[in-house]
């Protein structure tokens, strides 16, 4: 979050909105959310070209690169989580690679405390991966819940043989 240190405080100072309230937008302060700040930049440039009567596009011009700026931080932000949710099922894949090779030690009596070690090893990934579900969100969240409860009724059906 941005903090405004020049002269007062923002009128909307802890607002829930992603927008300025209509005070700090009438008066050209800059609020404490991002998109509010950027706003209220682009407010009072515009309000300065506009005092001449034949920067018409220049203002336009000023509006429009403001546009771009928050559109440009919003695709950057999308970006990350796409690149989160990537990352957090090429892990899920690896993990359920390790699940498959731990099922075929359970077979063998005299790996026992391997597994049981190897089992605790992934049960610790997987509260890792489900802790990520909430910072990737939508459809591929909804898809590593999926797969990581598939993943543990795997991992309780190797605990009950080796116990």
């Amino acid at each position: 979050m941005l903090q405004w240190t020049h002269g007062p405080k923002p009128v909307c100072e802890g607002s829930e909105s992603n927008y300025k309230c209509r005070r700090c937008e009438e008066t050209a302060k800059c609020c404490v959310w991002p998109a509010g700040t950027l706003k209220s930049f682009g407010i009072e440039l515009a309000r300065v070209l506009a005092l001449e009567a034949d920067h018409n596009n220049s203002v336009k011009s000023a509006q429009a690169s403001i546009k771009n700026l928050v559109r440009d931080k919003k695709r950057a932000a999308a970006a990350r989580k796409e690149y989160l949710a990537t990352s957090v099922m090429r892990l899920v894949t690896v993990t359920q690679e390790s699940i498959t090779d731990i099922e075929r030690l359970t077979t063998n009596p005299k790996y026992k405390d391997s597994v049981a070690k190897m089992a605790r090893k992934v049960e610790e990934n997987i509260a890792g991966l489900q802790g990520l579900t909430s910072h990737i969100g939508g459809f591929a969240a909804a898809k590593l819940r999926v797969t990581l409860a598939r993943i543990e009724s795997r991992l309780a059906a190797i605990n009950a043989k080796i116990t």
